[in-house]
This record gives structure tokens, C-alpha cells and sequence, in this order.
């Protein structure tokens, strides 16, 4: 529930299932760990919800939360070819402190700006929130609490027989990494793969977007191989 701010913030954390009752700490209840990224998704949601300037992506109203289960595919792509239908937007994203429970991201998309809060992955899939949030804030919020180094890549959409393929060709700290993701309604579902597809790398932790901040793709050891795995963009 979201009633008041900081004074009363009588706030349920959707980060942490250890966190305040909605009773509130000053009433004595336990308090979990307490971290930037909480207060952040917490007081925009209110400010959200008191101006009716946005509401949730995907989920339904605060109360009554309804989550969406994102079910993805990652692929290593084998050569340049689907760029012939491609068409590209400019993605700037950043991840906020929130501890183990789950993962905050912010990220602009061209004029579009979006809150993301991802529970843990189990095998392929993981439950999602997402809100459209003014691109004023998304951008005060990745030049001053997001993680260091921001993720910044150009995603293609690639239509291939009734499923849409997203091509995410990476810059800055990951330069010459190059994904493609498909986003399916059951981890069992058949989709057709393109000529261009590589090497499923779905339950490498090291694609997630918010490892390749901890750990950039310029550091791994392994880089050489993987880039001779994936297209040549030059």
C-alpha cells in the first residue's frame, strides 16, 4: 500500500519481503534491510499514484498487485544478416542498490523512460514490474544513484515468423557484445530460430544486463572467443 511520504511513510516494500508492516517501524515492527534502491521505487510509486501522471506497466493498480512473469531466451547472434529489417532505438540504463531479494532497474528508450523491478530468476523466468515514469527523473536517477557502469546499447526488433526478436548491440564498458533475446508465454514454448542465431546462453549469469555492471564484458577472460562467436559490426 502507499499512503503518505517520509514523516508517515507507511510504505510496503516490494523489495524485501523482511521489510516494514504496513503498520510502520515507529510502531515497533521488524525492519529489513534498508537501501536506496527501496526508498527510490517507494517514493516514486507515491508520487506516481498521488498525480495520476502514470500508472502501472503490465500489472494492474498498487492494490491487488498483479506481477508479470517475463520468460526470456538469450542467444549469441552468428552474423550480420538480420540487420536487413532492423530498425534501432538508443537504451540507457542503470540499476539501483537493492540487495538480494530483487533488482531495480532504470532505463530510457528513446523518448520512453521506465521503472523495472525484477524478482529472482528461476530457471528463465522471473516476475516484473514495470512503470513509465517521467524522463526527468530516469535521468536524475542514472546520473545520481544508479551503479556504475551505466549499460548502453541500441536494440534492433527483428520480426521472424509471428515472434519478435530484440537484438541488444552493446557500447561503452561492453563494446563487441552482442545479444539477441526473445521473449516467450511458457519456458516450454517452441519458436522457429533464425539462420543468424548462435549459442543459447540463457542460463549464463554473466549475460544479465545487471552483471555486465558488476562485471563488464571488457574484463572476461574469455572475451576473444565470444567475440569471434558473435557479428562483426565494423
Amino acid at each position: 500500500m502507499v499512503s503518505d511520504p517520509p514523516g508517515n511513510f507507511n510504505v510496503f516494500f516490494l523489495c524485501n519481503p523482511d521489510g516494514w508492516t504496513d503498520d510502520g517501524p515507529e510502531k515497533g515492527d521488524r525492519l529489513g534491510p534498508f537501501h536506496l534502491g527501496q526508498i527510490v521505487v517507494c517514493w516514486t510509486l507515491w508520487n506516481l499514484t498521488r498525480s495520476g501522471t502514470a500508472g502501472p506497466k503490465h500489472m494492474g493498480q498498487l492494490k491487488g498487485l498483479k506481477m508479470k512473469m517475463e520468460i526470456e531466451r538469450k542467444f549469441l547472434v552468428r552474423d550480420d544478416s538480420w540487420r536487413t529489417s532492423a530498425a534501432g532505438i538508443l537504451f540507457r540504463q542503470g540499476y539501483l542498490p537493492s540487495g538480494d531479494h530483487c533488482v531495480i532497474r532504470v532505463r530510457t528508450m528513446g523518448s520512453v523512460s521506465v521503472l523495472t523491478i525484477k524478482g529472482r530468476t528461476t530457471g528463465i523466468s522471473r516476475l516484473e514490474f514495470e512503470y513509465e515514469i517521467p524522463k526527468a527523473d530516469a535521468d536524475q536517477m542514472l546520473d545520481l544513484f544508479c551503479c556504475r557502469p551505466l549499460i548502453e546499447k541500441t536494440r534492433f526488433t527483428v520480426p521472424y515468423e509471428g515472434f519478435r526478436w530484440e537484438i541488444d548491440v552493446f557500447e561503452g564498458e561492453n563494446v563487441g557484445l552482442i545479444i539477441a533475446e526473445i521473449e516467450l508465454d511458457s519456458e516450454n514454448q517452441k519458436f522457429p530460430l533464425p539462420d543468424w542465431i548462435g549459442r543459447d546462453v540463457s542460463n549464463d549469469p554473466r549475460f544479465f544486463n545487471v552483471n555486465l555492471v558488476q562485471n563488464p564484458f571488457k574484463n572476461w577472460k574469455d572475451r576473444q572467443s565470444i567475440t569471434d562467436e558473435t557479428c562483426r559490426t565494423d
